[in-house]
């Protein structure tokens, strides 16, 4: 993947264009206001919305993207860039589940974050309420990080990038928060930074990479007095679902198995004839067993978390895997990328358990 000519990193848009008249752009508000329309702000050099709906009154797939678009529509008109290439994602719906809450950014440079939570009933919305109202201090304001639980820099604090002589290198980050909670059982964590490599040393392929941060909270943390605690939980990154043709899964981290609490540090590379970029990070698990199951027969990246103690039972818990993968090159068209995978079970006795899932598919679109 070229610079220059090939993708726009970090500028996200929707696939499914929704027709919507153009909203200019007004400063930032208080968070509470900033979370009950529609409307494109602006807080510095950022364009931003945010939205917060109740459970009987939830966001759909078609206001979610009418409302991105309303935003890069904004970014476009300011900077006369209308033909950019980009990326997005978008969320699928856990069977009785319903998106509560979207905030989507973007940044002078481009750059953009996101943030989709979904709540399984009623009670679960003040939660998605609360985390959307993190991200708009962290993402927006740039405050109260010390306090987030969403923890807005993902990795990236602690990631060490590296490049080979040839200039390849990967592009900043497009940074997704997704969040799925269900009264009493818990909730399930999905964020993931995504990342591409310019400069890859190839004409046919373009090289992804995926650096996932997943989590379980338990209902006995989330919905006090709940009885439910965390069992076990999988992180997954399924690039054989995405449909940019040829997948070839590469480098994945970490190999385990890991067997109570440790620190972590792991590097995964990417590619094609001689050149070579790494991306390194740390992260440290709690009583936890991880166990790798990823295959580059399935191109599948997935890992397996099983909670040992009471303590990583009843507190949120979570790890930080990553991969990278390379697939067809293209110049135009819009193509899902993979799949990424957060799955919890919670249990309240040997007899009760209850899995919780999310999944979020980012999409890359060519111009």
């Amino acid at each position: 993947m070229q610079k220059n000519n090939k993708l726009g990193f970090g500028l996200l848009v929707a696939m499914l264009l929704v027709s919507m008249a153009f909203v200019p752009a007004v400063s930032a508000q208080s968070t509470d206001e900033a979370l009950d329309d529609k409307i494109v702000h602006s807080h510095q050099d950022k364009k931003f919305v945010c939205m917060v709906q109740n459970f009987s009154n939830p966001i759909s797939i078609k206001e979610l993207n009418g409302t991105r678009e309303s935003v890069i529509n904004n970014y476009r008109k300011e900077k006369g860039t209308a033909n950019n290439s980009i990326i997005y994602s978008v969320p699928q719906v856990p069977e009785g589940g319903r998106i509560v809450a979207y905030c989507f950014r973007i940044n002078d440079d481009g750059t953009t974050s996101q943030y989709v939570g979904i709540a399984g009933d009623e009670k679960s919305v003040s939660k998605i309420r609360e985390r959307a109202k993190t991200w708009y201090n962290t993402e927006v304001l740039e405050f109260e990080k010390a306090e987030t639980n969403i923890d807005s820099e993902l990795i990236s604090n602690n990631l060490s990038p590296t490049s080979s002589e040839s200039g390849a290198q990967w592009s900043d980050p497009c940074r997704f928060y997704d969040d799925y909670y269900l009264s009493p059982y818990g909730g399930v964590t999905n964020n993931y930074e995504l990342y591409c490599l310019y400069n890859d040393g190839s004409s046919t392929v373009d090289w992804f990479a995926i650096v996932q941060e997943f989590g379980l909270e338990p209902g006995y943390r989330a919905f006090a007095p709940s009885s439910w605690k965390n069992d076990v939980g999988y992180a997954k990154q399924e690039w054989c679902d995405g449909n940019l043709g040829n997948p070839q899964l590469y480098s994945y981290r970490p190999n385990g198995p890991y067997t109570g609490q440790t620190s972590q540090s792991v590097t995964i590379t990417g590619g094609s004839g001689g050149v070579s970029a790494g991306l390194t990070w740390t992260y440290t698990q709690p009583d936890v067993s991880t166990e790798c199951y990823s295959s580059t027969n399935t191109d599948i990246a997935e890992w397996k978390i099983t909670c040992n103690s009471d303590t990583a039972k009843t507190s949120t818990v979570g790890m930080n895997p990553g991969s990278t993968c390379s697939a067809n090159q293209h110049s135009s068209g819009n193509y899902k990328i993979l799949d990424v995978k957060g799955v919890g079970i919670f249990r309240e006795s040997f007899l009760s358990s209850k899995i919780l899932s999310t999944t979020s598919s980012p999409y890359i679109s060519y111009n």
